[in-house]
């Protein structure tokens, strides 16, 4: 089955049979990857391939470098799977021309929390380094806080990860924190691996079909998707937790809360429970200024005074950029 674009958007052909790929591998800049002696059925798990196939009985296969997201070919009984360039933009809904090879997140696949470390090691991101953990939304948000939302991930979140040699480990899908981040990340140039954690029912991922109406598109600027079980919202909270706690291993990790809705308190308590400091963005609106209120002594929601009563949180206003600065800079500070 091709992406919906395959038959709209081809600019040309390419003729491959199994003898033709490394040829093909090394002088035509539009193939990315090309991987031979792979199983068919395990397309969903490789970086930078989709499922399904123009014609796999046939060879030579035709494929579409512009329309076709990627494919294989099984003649004389061998498998041949080629990735082509800018599957992340089909995956925006834009158009697949002209992206480059790291313009799009590897999808990293797990289905137990023991197999983390092994996919992460699989996917290049090393650990062992320190990590800022990106939890919340933008809902409720005026444009004024919208504007100091991008000035602190522009101006303190990316610059201080750069400087500690960190990773982001967020939501991945493209909405509220996780897109803005991804914009920040891309329009500064950093170069610090940005992780999402997404449950596969809730999201619309190569490889996949979601399980739910609404699902989230992936965030195309994150380097890295981790797909994890989960067919609900919030599936993905316990996930993301031992994500950032694996790559972190002994390495400092702060959790930033900005905004944020109901599944925000489950991401913090985790945080909380595996012993990660909170920075608690007040000013931001809904969860987060609810945990504010509830650390000046204000009752409210019992979720969010338990959590205030934490000694790990620390609640800043957004507008103090220098404070800000320094509460994410002195937590991924080794100790």
């Amino acid at each position: 089955m091709h992406p919906p674009s395959c038959t709209l958007t081809a600019r040309r052909h390419l003729q491959v049979t199994t003898g033709q790929v490394n040829e093909l591998a090394a002088t035509d800049d539009d193939l990315v990857r090309v991987l031979d002696e792979v199983d068919p059925l395990t397309q969903a798990e490789i970086p930078d391939v989709s499922v399904g196939a123009p014609s796999r009985a046939a060879s030579p296969v035709e494929w579409s470098d512009a329309g076709c997201l990627g494919a294989r070919a099984a003649p004389g009984g061998r498998h041949v799977s080629v990735a082509f360039r800018g599957w992340a933009r089909w995956l925006a809904g834009g158009s697949m021309d002209g992206r480059a090879p790291g313009d799009r997140p590897i999808l990293v696949r797990v289905d137990r929390v023991p197999e983390i470390a092994a996919a992460l090691d699989s996917a290049s991101i090393r650990r062992d380094r320190p990590v800022l953990v990106l939890v919340g939304g933008a809902g409720g948000m005026d444009d004024s806080h919208m504007r100091l939302l991008e000035v602190v991930l522009r101006d303190v979140v990316v610059p201080v990860v750069a400087e500690r040699a960190a990773v982001v480990v967020d939501g991945g899908t493209d909405s509220g924190v996780m897109r803005a981040i991804g914009r920040a990340r891309s329009t500064t140039g950093a170069e610090f691996p940005l992780v999402g954690v997404a449950a596969r029912g809730t999201v619309v991922a190569p490889g996949g079909a979601p399980a739910i109406g609404g699902a989230a598109r992936l965030e195309a600027h994150h380097t890295h998707v981790v797909l994890v079980p989960g067919t609900t919202w919030g599936d993905e909270s316990p996930w993301l937790a031992e994500v950032a706690d694996v790559v972190a291993g002994v390495a400092p990790s702060v959790t930033v809360l900005f905004n944020g809705g109901e599944i925000s308190y489950d991401d913090v308590s985790r945080s909380l429970e595996k012993g990660r400091p909170v920075v608690v963005l007040a000013g931001t609106g809904r969860t987060a200024d609810t945990i504010a209120a509830a650390a000046t002594g204000c009752e409210g929601d019992p979720r969010a005074q338990r959590i205030a009563e934490s000694e790990l949180i620390r609640v800043v206003p957004i507008e103090d950029v220098a404070a800000v600065r320094a509460a994410v800079a002195g937590a991924l500070s080794p100790h």
